[in-house]
C-alpha cells in the first residue's frame, strides 16, 4: 500500500507539472492566499511574514508570499498582488523522481542559474508555465512553481525576471574579501587543503544555500578545479562563513 501511495504521489506531481505546471495541489502563484495555503497544507511548521514551511506527505514545501504595499520601489522581487499572496512554491520531494518519469516536453525548458558539475546538477526553467526543476544525478530534487508568463502584467517596475533574486549572489563585499584572502593562502602553498563552512540564515530557505553562492563565486574567479577545497553547508540564525586550513590531519581556523 505504501508503494502504491508513493507512486500515486509522483503521478500527481507529474500530471501537475505537465498539464498546469504553475499550480500544485490547487495552490497557484499570484492567486492563492496564505489562508488558501494553510487550508490545503495545514498549519505550517515554521512561518514568517514572507514565507511558510510545511511538512507534507509529498515532502517539505516552502511557500513565499508577497509582503508590504504593492510596488513600493524598484525591487526585482515585487509584484502587483495583495499582501499575503503566494508568489512561489518550492517542493523538496520525499522521494525525488527521475526526470524521465515525468514525461515533460524538455523543448520548453532552458538551463538557468548555477549548476554543480561535481554533483551532476542543473536548473531547468519553463518560463511560459512557471516551472523550475532542480536536477541532481538525473533526479528532480526540487520543484519550484513560479509566476508564469501570463502574470507579466502583474510585474512591478524593475521586476524583469521570472526568477526573483532566486540565483542572485547574496555574498557581501566583506564575505568576498574573506574568500579571496583564504584562496590566496591556499594558492601560496600547493599542498594545503581548505574547508569552508557556509552557514545560511534560516530565512533563506526559499533560496539555494549560501554554499551555492560560495561555489559560484570561487569557480567564476579561481576556476573549477576545487579538488583541494571542501565546501560544507548548514543553517544558523545568522549567515556566516568559517574558514579552516587542513594540515597534518587537523583543522586550523583561518585567519
Amino acid at each position: 500500500m505504501r508503494l502504491i501511495s508513493l507512486v500515486a504521489i509522483f503521478f500527481l506531481i507529474a500530471c501537475n507539472a505537465s498539464s498546469e505546471a504553475k499550480t500544485w495541489r490547487d495552490i497557484t502563484p499570484m492567486k492563492s492566499s496564505r489562508a488558501d495555503v494553510e487550508r490545503i497544507l495545514g498549519v505550517p511548521k515554521f512561518s514568517t511574514e514572507s514565507s511558510s514551511i510545511h511538512i507534507t506527505a509529498d515532502g517539505q514545501v516552502v511557500v513565499k508570499y508577497a509582503t508590504g504595499p504593492q510596488c513600493p520601489g524598484k525591487s526585482s522581487d515585487e509584484w502587483r498582488v495583495p499582501e499575503g499572496t503566494a508568489i512561489s512554491i518550492n517542493l523538496d520531494p520525499l522521494k525525488p523522481p527521475t526526470l524521465s518519469t515525468l514525461k515533460l516536453n524538455m523543448d520548453y525548458f532552458t538551463e538557468v542559474g548555477f549548476g554543480d558539475s561535481r554533483k551532476n546538477s542543473s536548473h531547468l526553467l519553463d518560463e511560459v508555465e512557471g516551472l523550475q526543476l532542480d536536477i541532481e544525478n538525473g533526479k528532480v530534487k526540487h520543484f519550484v512553481y513560479l509566476p508564469s508568463s501570463q502574470d507579466d502584467a502583474l510585474r512591478c517596475p524593475g521586476n524583469n525576471h521570472i526568477l526573483p533574486n532566486y540565483y542572485s549572489s547574496l555574498l557581501n563585499k566583506e564575505e568576498q574579501q574573506q574568500i579571496d584572502e583564504f584562496m590566496s593562502r591556499l594558492t601560496k602553498e600547493p599542498g594545503l587543503k581548505g574547508v569552508i563552512q557556509a552557514e545560511s540564515e534560516g530565512r533563506r530557505l526559499t533560496q539555494p544555500p549560501l554554499m551555492f553562492d560560495v561555489v559560484k563565486y570561487i569557480e567564476s574567479k579561481y576556476g573549477k578545479d576545487l579538488g583541494r577545497l571542501l565546501i560544507k553547508e548548514g543553517y544558523r540564525q545568522s549567515q556566516r562563513l568559517e574558514f579552516y586550513i587542513q594540515k597534518d590531519g587537523k583543522l586550523i581556523p583561518f585567519p
